[in-house]
């Protein structure tokens, strides 16, 4: 009984909503001559404006979510292409830093021939730096047919680095200045003359010294070191550093000095080997002899 009573309902009010759209569109083909609308039109319209405004709403929602879509993607492809084009900038950058450290490198080797004349360089990069052994040898990309040879000097645009230890046709090994069981050489104070051994401090660090000095010698702080000349670099006046501290030995006999060195031996990309002018020689009496040979 119910449900036959609320399919009775059910079918009263459609008739009554197929009634009522009857009489509105009888009204509206009958009143041709009014303006705006009839009050039976008004009546259905305000009936029928909350459902027609959430359907709007709906329908506007739907094309707001899509154009959000569109939005989003446009922003995501601004953003990737901005993100390429830093990551670009930044590569660009990275190789300016390089070749102004070149520069510089290149700038103080022409410094170095103009002192002397007959010095021939060949600039190096280093490739290949041991963690365990950061302070004691660093390996370049030239070798034995760029004209290499073991303990020649090289440095980089700040002073005295090394020698090279070891040669290969291609690469080379730097013993650096600051290792303190291979990197000795003899170096003087320009101020003075006063001679001593320079090689790496025993904190293993980086750091510089120069022994073996007696305690009369006349050295002071602020003394700036070069190289001797004296022993198998072979060349003098290449400058390392300057002297920052003075320590005398517990018998009161012999002193060290403690070196600022010029060259950061943390940060070492560009180098130059300074080529004996006896190996030049050798090269072109060899290429000389081969071609006679042809």
């Amino acid at each position: 009984m119910k449900n036959n009573s609320t399919n009775k309902d059910k079918r009263t009010k459609t008739i009554m909503i197929v009634a009522l759209i009857a009489v509105t569109i009888l009204i509206r083909v009958t009143n041709n001559n009014t303006i705006g609308l009839a009050p039976v039109e008004s009546f259905f319209k305000e009936m029928l404006y909350p459902a027609q405004n959430v359907t709007n709403s709906a329908s506007n929602g739907v094309v707001s979510f899509f154009k959000g879509l569109v939005d989003y993607k446009d922003v995501k492809e601004e953003n990737d292409a901005l993100k390429i084009e830093i990551a670009d900038l930044k590569s660009v950058n990275s190789e300016l830093i390089q070749y102004r450290v070149e520069n510089e490198n290149l700038r103080l080797l022409l410094n170095i021939k103009e002192v002397q004349k007959d010095l021939t360089i060949v600039n190096a990069e280093v490739i290949g730096r041991s963690i365990k052994d950061w302070y004691k040898t660093v390996t370049i990309n030239r070798g034995y047919s760029n004209g290499i040879r073991e303990n020649m000097p090289v440095v980089n645009y700040s002073g005295l680095i090394g020698r090279i230890s070891s040669v290969t046709n291609s690469t080379a090994e730097i013993t650096l200045l600051t290792d303190s069981q291979y990197g000795a050489i003899t170096g003087v104070t320009t101020e003075t003359g006063y001679p001593g051994i320079v090689i790496g401090d025993e904190t293993g660090r980086g750091g510089l010294q120069m022994i073996q000095i007696p305690s009369s010698a006349n050295i002071m702080v602020g003394y700036e070191v070069v190289t001797s000349g004296l022993g198998d670099l072979g060349y003098k006046n290449i400058k390392i550093g300057k002297i920052k501290e003075i320590v005398n030995s517990l018998d009161g006999l012999m002193k060290k000095a403690i070196i600022e060195p010029y060259a950061d031996f943390d940060d070492l990309h560009f180098v130059g080997v300074i080529i004996k002018q006896e190996i030049i020689k050798e090269d072109i009496i060899a290429t000389t002899s081969e071609d006679v040979e042809k």
